[in-house]
């Protein structure tokens, strides 16, 4: 059993929402950069403008399907499997992987989930929606419970 939560992003919209702004943004600065490109050819620093723009869109919609996605290896998300938690807190951090057996209890606090490992301890500190707090929180607490770890708080 897999379950993928994303994390999304820290402004009161929803995944869909983020994602959608970002295609408009990356459509939205491709075309100006295209637009920039093809006005002012003989100008150098309008050139470079609009390559600049350019690439500012592409790197937009790169984000939009690869920071909002399930299955990309690149959003920010919390990912549980039968074998391992592994958690993700930024586009540009690695993944954190914790082996479910290395796991010997967890500690709920408010944003802030801890880990108590075998021979260290990990803090998981996240900016979410309420609603992503309850279900991150609902979900490592099932598969915590189903491998007899002891989860403190909710």
């Amino acid at each position: 059993m897999n379950q993928t939560i994303l994390l999304g992003l820290n402004n009161n919209f929803s995944i869909k929402a983020n994602r959608r702004l970002a295609i408009f943004l990356g459509l939205i600065f491709c075309l100006n950069g295209f637009f920039n490109l093809i006005q002012n050819n003989e100008d150098l620093l309008f050139q470079i403008l609009g390559l600049l723009l350019l690439l500012s869109g592409v790197l937009y919609l790169f984000y939009s399907f690869y920071g909002f996605s399930q299955k990309s290896k690149f959003a920010p998300k919390v990912l549980l499997t039968n074998e391992f938690l592994q958690i993700r807190e930024s586009f540009w951090k690695p993944a954190k992987q914790l082996n479910w057996n290395n796991i010997s209890s967890i500690n709920y606090l408010s944003y802030q989930i801890d880990f108590q490992l075998n021979k260290e301890s990990y803090s998981f500190i996240y900016n979410a929606s309420s609603d992503t707090s309850i279900e991150i929180k609902r979900a490592i607490r099932e598969f915590a419970e189903n491998k007899g770890i002891e989860v403190i708080g909710g």
